[in-house]
């Protein structure tokens, strides 16, 4: 397994206000794998986050920049990062809120979906239900998740 993989990019637009920087080497020859490599990324010497390198049909693959990272950060796209990157090998589990076990479990095709997404999905949905500040919020979104993973589908934000 490689050491991290520390280098300078810049951080490039996408259409919300999370950014990119590209990955510029070979996830193949580096890790073993083509696509959606799990690491731990440390930017600028100072905030963590957990993902994936992901080919996107540029030449390179990319490294997405969450909000919450950006604005940790305190920068833009076209600002320079430092980047540290860290290969992955711990099982991600993202566990859904307790205030939706219930309901989930109670509609098999809404378990099934559920089982069935990426921790990133999953992660999406368990932080939109608890962002909620208020009860009812919540239970209107768990709702909604329930409704939504029955259909098969994923939450768009």
């Amino acid at each position: 397994m490689p050491e991290p993989i520390r280098y300078r990019a810049t951080l490039q637009a996408t259409q919300s206000a999370a950014c990119y920087v590209e990955f510029p080497y070979d996830l193949r020859a580096l890790y073993g794998k083509g696509n959606l490599v799990p690491v731990l990324v440390r930017w600028d010497d100072r905030v963590d986050y957990r993902g994936s390198i992901a080919k996107m049909g540029g030449k390179h693959p990319m490294l997405l920049c969450r909000t919450d990272v950006v604005t940790a950060l305190g920068k833009h796209a076209g600002d320079e990062v430092l980047v540290e990157v860290t290969h992955d090998t711990e099982v991600r589990v993202v566990d859904l809120p307790e205030i939706a076990v219930d309901a989930v479990r109670c509609v098999p095709a809404a378990q099934a979906t559920w089982d069935a997404l990426s921790p990133s999905c999953r992660r999406e949905y368990a932080d939109w239900i608890l962002e909620a500040k208020r009860p009812e919020t919540q239970r209107a979104r768990v709702e909604t998740l329930v409704a939504l993973l029955a259909e098969g589908k994923k939450r768009r934000r």
